[in-house]
């Protein structure tokens, strides 16, 4: 097996998009709050915990190795698995990643 390149894969689009979520949400309580609405207050409040949940799962990085593979047996042996193959190039992760 010859690994010829590596990648590595991240989520910043979650991350933008619960950035914003979040901003929305403590908007809302601000407006909630001025206005004295508990109706925007509660929204608020829960649109800025589903904000923030994506947020703490938003940070997955994955590194994907194309490889030229001439035995299969080694792939799962070093510690890979096959996620795509292309031809002559397969393209492995490290299980557990």
């Amino acid at each position: 097996m010859e690994i010829v390149a590596e990648f590595t894969y991240g989520t910043w689009w979650l991350f933008v998009a619960s950035a914003i979520v979040l901003i929305v949400g403590v908007a809302t309580v601000s407006a909630g709050i001025d206005g004295q609405e508990p109706f925007f207050v509660t929204l608020g409040i829960i649109i800025t915990l589903i904000g923030g949940l994506f947020l703490t799962q938003s940070v997955v990085i994955e590194t994907r190795y194309e490889a030229i593979v001439d035995d299969y047996n080694e792939v799962y042996e070093q510690g890979y698995e096959i996620v795509d193959q292309r031809g002559e190039i397969t393209i492995i992760r490290k299980v557990g990643e």
